[in-house]
């Protein structure tokens, strides 16, 4: 009998109506199918109770309508808009929590309290990844349908399930067609770009508080540890959402951050945008935008970005009674210039030491490519900058030892350590030092080049007082990558407050690590998860412990010994390949012209293996030459097995006797 009503009602769902008590129902309002009202435990203490009085009751559905139902349009047309969001509730895989599912079947039918099996369900609707099951009652005689949610719901019956989806995708960085092609792997059904727009928007504020939250405590941390007293130190940076060439720069938004030199945490951000997509389509169609969370705020280039944002930071600091005093960014821009007209000349700034070396490094790049120069290959390069960067790390705050270990970097590469400093391998070891870092282990010969790099290291040893004074961006870089992974270069999210929910993700794992999450889940009132505070708990604990190993000198050496293999493997390849791939190759050669020999690679070394005993005997042997250079020859050999000996003197050359002292070539 209930497999007969049950087939009756699946073919009325799927028809669109319901009968119940002489009464037509329609399935595509929630509200006319009676809901039941049970609901599990609260799980946290920090829950929001929404009664009558906030619109919305525990007996009522009817606001479900905040969250877009499945729209199977969007996969295949459909001739029913009746079916839209209802599927057939045994196909595919869902997200259920369990808890709430046994809860609401263990209270049974509404009607006659006769207990619910899920094998009953004869119908599906969908909101996201929440779901409606109508599972019908097994008892012949009541034919009764009750609506089960798959899940919590809050505020106005928003599907918990779908808020923490938008946090998830906005904490992970990825984009709505991969998360949707996620689920259609997973074989889940999908959810519109609306749903998770709004619950994005709905995680995201959240997330933006908790990033203020977070920055405010910072402040009050970076006080508290100056020593000192008087203003703070700060490293400042900028970084924008689209890939720069190095010439063109037009990223429709940008970042920038202020960050604490004793806490090493986000004190300020700022984000500005170019572009909101719903006023630019009103504005299109010559119509006024809807109300909206407008974030467009700079109508200037994207290079301008960065001197605003830093300065309106500065500013900000110090309407919060917070003075900044020391500066330390690198050398892109006008900031400096201006945060001074703003902030008054007290403003200190000082350089980024990886930036100074990094340019440096680019100057004698571009000198190999203008000079063609033999002797300035990588190799040579890579030992020019680690001297140069041994100089600033061992004089700082000193610019006279400054401008002499500075002043000697060049005559160090052409065989001079008169003026050598410590950083030199020479001043310890005289007799036995190779300069092994440059190519063949020979010293440089050409005065041309020489003149050329003279004239790179004066412009540093002319501004002395900069480089003797430098301080580091590297948490500022940091950071950016940390906002590049929430936010790709390859996606445009600019166009609405998505960006800014991004960096403030990043902001606020910047300062807490990644159990910000579990304080966004409070500040929604969700439940915190204990899945997802295990899981937050342990990459944080694994950060940590890599964090500690990657500043360890065991694993710099180690980075630094298999970055110079890999790169002289590479070189190595390359000459044996030739000319493979270069701009415009088959351009600029004829293809009969085109070589594409490889040297074949060098053997392998025989393998080494252990004879026995009978097969070798030991013979020790020694050798007297004329001398230990290379053109030295030998005068004598002597040998001796067991009791056997053996000695010979050999007759020289004529020529080489002619080298000889009288006495020798005598002999």
């Amino acid at each position: 009998m209930a497999d007969k009503i049950a087939g009756n009602v699946s073919r009325r769902f799927k028809n669109g109506r319901y009968k119940r008590n002489n009464t037509t129902a329609t399935v595509t309002q929630a509200t006319e199918v009676k809901e039941s009202t049970v609901h599990p435990s609260i799980d946290h203490d920090y829950s929001r109770t929404f009664t009558a009085e906030d619109g919305w009751s525990d007996d009522d559905y009817s606001d479900l309508d905040n969250e877009d139902d499945f729209d199977e349009n969007f996969l295949e047309p459909l001739h029913n808009d009746v079916q839209r969001n209802l599927l057939e509730w045994n196909e595919g895989k869902r997200v259920v929590e369990l808890g709430v599912l046994a809860s609401y079947l263990q209270k049974g039918c509404e009607k006659c309290g006769f207990i619910l099996p899920l094998s009953n369900c004869v119908q599906e609707r969908h909101y996201g990844l929440g779901s409606l099951l109508y599972i019908l009652c097994k008892n012949g005689d009541c034919g009764h349908v009750t609506s089960i949610p798959t899940g919590k719901m809050h505020g106005k019956s928003i599907w918990d399930i779908n808020t923490k989806l938008g946090a998830g995708v906005t904490s992970s960085g990825i984009s709505f067609s991969a998360l949707l092609l996620l689920l259609a792997v997973l074989n889940i059904p999908g959810l519109t770009s609306t749903t998770l727009k709004k619950r994005d928007r709905e995680s995201g504020k959240a997330i933006e508080t908790i990033a203020s939250k977070t920055c405010a405590e910072a402040c009050r941390e970076e006080v508290d540890r100056n020593d000192g007293g008087g203003g703070i130190r700060v490293s400042a940076d900028a970084g924008w959402q689209t890939r720069s060439s190095g010439r063109k720069y037009n990223s429709f938004s940008g970042h920038s951050v202020l960050i604490g030199d004793k806490t090493g945490k986000v004190l300020q951000y700022d984000v500005r945008c170019r572009k909101c997509r719903i006023c630019y389509n009103a504005e299109k169609k010559g119509t006024t935008p809807a109300e909206h969370d407008c974030r467009k705020n700079w109508d200037g280039s994207a290079k301008s970005m960065e001197p605003d944002m830093i300065v309106g930071m500065i500013k900000g600091m110090k309407d919060n009674n917070i003075s900044v005093s020391e500066l330390v960014m690198d050398e892109d821009s006008t900031t400096i210039a201006r945060a001074k007209k703003v902030c008054g000349e007290d403003l200190t700034k000082y350089s980024d030491r990886n930036h100074i070396k990094k340019t440096f490094t680019n100057k004698l790049y571009d000198l190999q490519r203008a000079k063609k120069y033999s002797q300035l290959r990588g190799k040579t390069i890579a030992h020019l900058k680690k001297c140069f960067s041994y100089a600033l790390a061992q004089h700082q705050k000193n610019p006279e030892e400054m401008r002499k270990s500075l002043g000697a970097i060049v005559p160090h590469v052409y065989g001079d350590h008169s003026e050598c400093r410590t950083w030199c391998k020479h001043r310890r070891n005289p007799d036995t030092y190779v300069p092994k870092n440059l190519p063949y282990s020979r010293y440089l010969t050409s005065e041309e080049l020489r003149v050329d790099l003279e004239n790179i290291m004066s412009t540093y040893v002319q501004q002395v007082q900069k480089v003797s004074n430098l301080g580091s961006t590297q948490a500022c870089e940091s950071f950016n990558n940390c906002v590049a992974y929430k936010h790709p270069k390859t996606l445009y999210l600019s166009g609405s407050e998505s960006t800014c929910f991004r960096v403030a993700a990043a902001v606020a794992q910047k300062n807490v690590g990644k159990s910000y999450v579990t304080e966004v889940n409070k500040e929604l009132s969700l439940s915190p998860d204990s899945q997802t505070q295990k899981v937050v708990e342990r990459m944080d604990r694994k950060r940590a412990l890599e964090k500690e190993r990657y500043t360890s000198s065991a694993y710099k050496k180690r980075k630094f010994h298999l970055k110079k293999s890999s790169s002289q493997d590479q070189e190595s390849k390359e000459v044996r390949e030739g000319t493979t791939y270069a701009t415009s190759v088959e351009m600029d050669q004829e293809e009969k012209s085109q070589d594409i020999e490889s040297i074949p690679p060098p053997l392998p070394l025989p393998a080494r293996t252990s004879l026995p005993k009978d097969y070798y005997t030991w013979i020790f042997f020694d050798l007297e030459t004329t001398g230990l250079g290379l053109t030295s020859e030998i005068i004598e050999i002597g040998a001796t097995r067991g009791n056997d000996t053996f000695q010979r003197f050999i007759k020289l050359l004529a020529a080489f006797q002619q080298k000889l002292p009288w006495c020798m070539a005598s002999i």
